[in-house]
């Protein structure tokens, strides 16, 4: 019980920090009404299409989706980042890209479960933030500017 409190919490910090840890940008929790009607609006083509997804495939159930200039990452939030994580960044991320959209797929934690579930990052393509390493691809994503709009964020 203390374990997944603690993971919540760190998931609901990661999401208030995020427009710091991405360095601009706009998005947050799929449960925000504005992400939420965002991705509705994606995955319409899907539900037009009666495709049924299955929950590791589904975007809204993901932790965070965040959007800088034309790429949105599809994030997963762990304290631990494992396999299962990876694989749902990359599946959520896919149905996006399914779409039309140019989706990143993305682990967020504090350190890794094991040696596989980095393995399995690095084997699927699944960007990473863990402690205080990045992946090449998290570091250019966090380098791409902001929005027409948005204040510079350090």
């Amino acid at each position: 019980e203390e374990g997944r409190r603690a993971g919540e919490q760190y998931e609901r910090q990661v999401i208030r920090r995020a427009v710091l840890l991405f360095r601009g940008g706009e998005g947050g929790s799929p449960e925000d009404p504005f992400v939420r009607r965002q991705l509705q609006q994606w995955l319409a083509p899907i539900w037009r299409q009666e495709i049924e997804l299955f929950p590791e495939q589904d975007p809204l159930l993901a932790d965070l989706i965040w959007q800088k200039d034309d790429e949105v990452a599809v994030a997963e939030v762990s304290l631990k980042v494992d396999r299962y994580d990876v694989l749902r960044a990359a599946e959520r991320a896919a149905t996006l890209r399914k779409v039309g959209l140019s989706a990143l797929p993305v682990v967020i934690g504090d350190e890794w479960a094991s040696p596989e579930a980095y393995s399995e990052a690095v084997s699927r393509q699944v960007e990473w933030l863990v402690g205080k390493a990045m992946s090449d691809g998290f570091r250019r994503f966090r380098e791409k500017p902001a929005a027409l709009g948005e204040s510079d964020t350090p």
